[in-house]
Parts: C-alpha cells; structure tokens; sequence
C-alpha cells in the first residue's frame, strides 16, 4: 500500500499526516468525526502503540488534562531543584 492510497482512505487528497497513515495501515480507515490521538505527547511519534482513535473532545480534554499535571511537577521539580541548591549550600557552609 502506498502513500496515495493511504492518503485517500485517511480523506486528504495529497498529503495525510504519518501518525494517521500509520493509523491506517495497521487499523483501517478512521471513522469520520474521530482523530488520531499520541498517548506519548509527542506530536510527531508514529508508533502504532502510542496512537488510539478519539473524538477531538476526549483528545482536547486529555490534552488540557496532561498540560495542567505537567506544569504543576515542572512547577514542584524547580522547588525541588531550589531546595535542593539551598541545602548544598547549607551544608558546605557547615563544613567550612
């Protein structure tokens, strides 16, 4: 099967996005109304096991979901790091 005709069967004339050509190939046509979401985040991974069909509701819930957990332990790692840094220097302060 080549590219075209996966094209053609994911409903673009010319060019479909890897991740939905990869879609297609291993799952057959996508039904219409539904999208092709990375479980992984990564917008351009085409493995077949990080990609699931949805509608773009669950995709955009999900998505807004994943980004709020991800600001809030990118939040909580920097306050790490920071009393991480004070502590080291709490204890060089010690030893010196």
């Amino acid at each position: 099967m080549n590219s075209r005709v996966i094209a053609e069967r994911v409903g673009t004339k010319r060019n479909a996005l890897t991740h939905r050509m990869v879609w297609v190939y291993h799952n057959g046509p996508i039904e219409k109304g539904m999208h092709i979401h990375h479980t992984c985040h990564e917008a351009a991974c085409c493995n077949i096991h990080h990609l699931e069909e949805t509608t773009q509701e669950a995709n955009d819930l999900e998505a807004s979901t994943h980004s709020v957990v991800v600001g809030r332990l990118e939040a909580e790692n920097l306050e790490l790091r920071r009393d991480n840094d004070e502590l080291q220097r709490q204890l060089y302060d010690s030893l010196g």
